[in-house]
């Protein structure tokens, strides 16, 4: 007679108590027996009513004490061949294994992925944690695994309630609220997706302020369209587009300003526009990041197809109240006046400090002022949540400042973890725990690959704590975090050190990065030509917020490199000369420009580069001469003072020694800004794009007639070379124009006007 295997019918009874386990969790467990191929169930979550998500996790059930024989401090051991881990790698949803004890009943988990899953040689073996038991306590993390399988991954959008989900896992965030005084700005959305001519719209405001809260508010009344979130860490690729392949879509980029591939983003919008497809997009953004994102528009966009909505401010008095008393509740109103005195600026402390006085957790009479509060509020959530985490055998706020300095970052990988536990001095297991703690809180939220810690306001008070002493003095976290982490994650760690250093030096105290610019400058003297080009590359991110050491560095290569020279440094791996350093100084210089006490000699040293440099400005975007123009042209989001001074810079150097010695001379700056019609040009592959708007006059005139000074003043020199580059652009300026929009009979009598003008000698 045929036995029934006994190890077969241990590995069914633990099936069947993880079923028993999931339905005390009112979820739900299907069991897959008929094959076994290496997934024993099917979890699916259901949501807070009790009903099926539709989201499912694989499971592999391991049960008897077979499995528990290899312990760590931390866990148990699990080994397995190449062949199951092919298969659940592989597999369209996230696979769990789940090593179920048969003494305790309890039953242990970990997800398989390339994080948690390490090679043998002969096999591979995965470390399924002692703190990861398959309780109530696990739903957040199964949620979050669930929603985040392989595919979900891949895709560059998500969906609103994907979205929102991972930030209201978050103790900070609490949605619960009635949106207040935000009515004008609700009608100026609805107004942009009804609309016919505006594609982008961007909605600014600092941190706290209750862009998320708005957004939320204006997608949940929205029909008709099909809403999408663009994810911050997957980058754009070849299958983005297939994500849209239905119609009238709107999707909406939170945080554009840290997105490191908005351009692509950007083109890709306009190309489906220009395809047919009906496409909207939001951005949103800090004011502080404004320049980067409306660069990265001018790029891609004709003004007209941009609307800017009004940035966000403050609430009233009145509905700061309102919110107070929503937070607070009927049994602490009478609080609501000192809760809406010291958080008026902020909705975000509003609430998470209403939540805590509505705990008795915050007394009034302790915290005399707005600064004293927010910081109390904060603390005393960090507090709560190391009470919370006390599982773990670390406190989690080391943790959350490292995080802080360097975010986005790949927190699963090996070689991050284990360079977090040498920087906190921690065991890597610690690590381990304390990224599945914040995970699991909603502290930490995950986008691709990487983690950043939400909300921005949060994360932002964070990196001050651990950098600022009480007095507002650096306390040499940034100088340490540096020391540890500057070589690989340089980039993230001046664009979040960057923002924070800005407001500090402002506000009249000693810069956090004084001693990062200085050994950066001493790295830069030993640098061999390719690593001065990553060194800029890496600083490109802060040089809006940290002009003066920047410049620096500029002033270094330009004053120490000969234009001529072309020499290669034989030390070096790859053949990259001192000229290929000088290319990477424009970009440079275009964000300098933007900061008014360095805008000339940011100028005039792109000038110095254009006229160097041999390239065609055309085919190269970084190309000197190509940036000039565009810092001279107009834009509907530059001042026009910012033109003007462009103006006055190139009028100077028109006057200098050498000028016109090369192909290249400032009258090419004056042309741009006399050009009759805006134009924003864009060259992808072999693709060049132009958009064409009218202007103004009113508001251009000043620098006009400053420009058409210039050019007199060229053409009555007495110098014949000069005489016969400015005949050159006075002779584009008469002649007849043949504009590419519709011409107003407003503009055809100015544009008379200024011809006339032009053939009059100066006095």
């Amino acid at each position: 007679m045929p036995k029934f295997d006994e190890s077969e019918a241990k590995g069914r009874a633990g099936v069947h108590e993880v079923g028993l386990v999931i339905s005390r969790m009112r979820w739900i467990f299907r069991d897959q027996p008929v094959s076994d191929t290496g997934i024993d169930g099917h979890i699916e979550p259901c949501d807070q009513n009790e009903n099926a998500t539709g989201r499912l996790i694989g499971c592999q059930v391991k049960s008897g004490p077979t499995y528990f024989r290899e312990e760590t401090p931390s866990g148990f051991v699990h080994r397995g061949d190449s062949e199951h881990l092919a298969y659940w790698r592989g597999h369209s949803l996230p696979v769990i294994v789940i090593l179920r004890d048969e003494g305790t009943g309890r039953c242990y988990w970990q997800v398989v992925n390339e994080q948690t899953a390490t090679s043998t040689g002969k096999g591979w073996k995965i470390e399924v944690p002692k703190l990861q038991v398959l309780e109530e306590n696990a739903k957040p993390l199964l949620e979050q695994i669930a929603d985040t399988g392989w595919l979900e991954r891949a895709r560059t959008f998500t969906t609103p309630d994907k979205f929102f989900r991972r930030v209201e896992s978050n103790p900070l965030f609490d949605y619960a609220q009635k949106l207040q005084g935000r009515a004008s700005s609700l009608a100026e959305l609805h107004s942009f997706l009804k609309g016919d001519e505006a594609t982008v719209a961007i909605l600014t405001g600092r941190g706290g302020i209750g862009k998320s809260k708005l957004i939320r508010q204006w997608v949940s009344e929205i029909s008709g369209w099909t809403v999408l979130f663009r994810k911050e860490t997957v980058p754009i690729g070849q299958t983005t587009e297939q994500e849209l392949g239905g119609d009238r879509y709107l999707v909406i980029a939170d945080d554009a300003h840290r997105q490191s591939d908005i351009d692509a983003f950007l083109q890709l919008v306009r190309d489906m526009k220009r395809d047919g497809k009906t496409i909207k997009v939001l951005l949103s953004c800090r004011p502080i990041g404004l320049q980067r994102v409306e660069a990265a528009l001018s790029r891609s966009f004709d003004p007209t197809a941009v609307v800017r909505l009004k940035d966000l401010k403050r609430l009233r008095d009145a509905d700061v109240r309102a919110l107070a008393e929503d937070v607070l509740g009927p049994e602490h109103l009478r609080l609501a006046p000192y809760l809406a005195s010291v958080s008026k600026d902020t909705p975000l402390v509003t609430v998470i400090g209403g939540r805590l006085l509505r705990r008795d957790a915050a007394p009034a009479h302790d915290l005399p002022n707005a600064e004293d509060f927010r910081r109390a509020v904060f603390d005393k959530f960090l507090d709560d949540l190391e009470i919370a985490a006390q599982r773990g055998p670390r406190n989690v706020r080391p943790l959350l400042h490292l995080v802080s300095a360097l975010q986005p970052l790949a927190l699963r990988a090996e070689n991050i973890i284990a360079s977090c536990a040498t920087f906190l001095k921690w065991e890597v297991f610690e690590v381990c725990q304390c990224v599945d703690e914040l995970e699991a809180s909603g502290l930490l939220i995950r986008s691709g690959r990487k983690y950043r810690i939400a909300p921005d306001m949060f994360a932002d008070f964070l990196l001050e704590q651990a950098s600022l002493g009480q007095t507002g003095t650096p306390t040499g976290y940034a100088d340490a975090v540096y020391g540890s982490f500057g070589n690989e994650y340089l980039a993230n760690l001046l664009q979040n050190l960057a923002e924070l250093d800005f407001r500090t030096v402002d506000q009249g105290q000693a810069s956090l990065l004084a001693n990062v610019w200085r050994d950066l400058r001493l790295k830069f003297d030993k640098a061999g030509n390719f690593e001065k080009m990553q060194l800029l590359e890496a600083i490109e991110s802060a040089a809006f917020y940290q002009p003066d050491p920047v410049m620096q560095l500029v002033r270094l290569v330009m004053e120490t490199t000969s234009q001529k020279e072309e020499d290669i440094n034989a030390d070096e791996i790859y053949n990259f000369s001192r000229q290929d350093v000088l290319k990477r100084l424009p970009t440079l210089l275009r964000a300098i420009a933007y900061q008014p006490a360095y805008r000339e000699e940011a100028v005039r040293r792109l000038w110095e580069l254009a006229k160097n440099d041999s390239r065609l400005p055309g085919a190269y975007p970084e190309h000197a001469s190509r940036i000039l123009k565009q810092l001279a042209a107009y834009s509907r989001y530059k001042p026009v003072e910012f033109n003007l001074e462009v103006a006055k810079i190139a009028r100077t150097l028109c006057s200098e020694p050498g000028a016109f010695d090369t192909e290249r001379t400032p009258l090419d700056v004056i042309d741009e800004l006399l050009k009759r019609e805006g134009e924003e040009q864009e060259i992808a592959g072999r693709t060049i794009t132009l958009t064409r708007f009218g202007f103004n006059y009113k508001v251009i005139a000043p620098v006009r007639k400053l420009c058409l000074e210039t050019l007199k003043e060229c053409l009555y020199s007495g110098d014949s070379q000069v005489a016969c580059r400015a005949f050159r652009s006075l002779s584009h300026l008469i002649h007849g124009f043949l504009a590419s929009h519709p011409v107003t009979d407003e503009e055809i009598r100015w544009q008379s006007e200024e011809r006339a003008a032009s053939l009059v000698p100066p006095r």
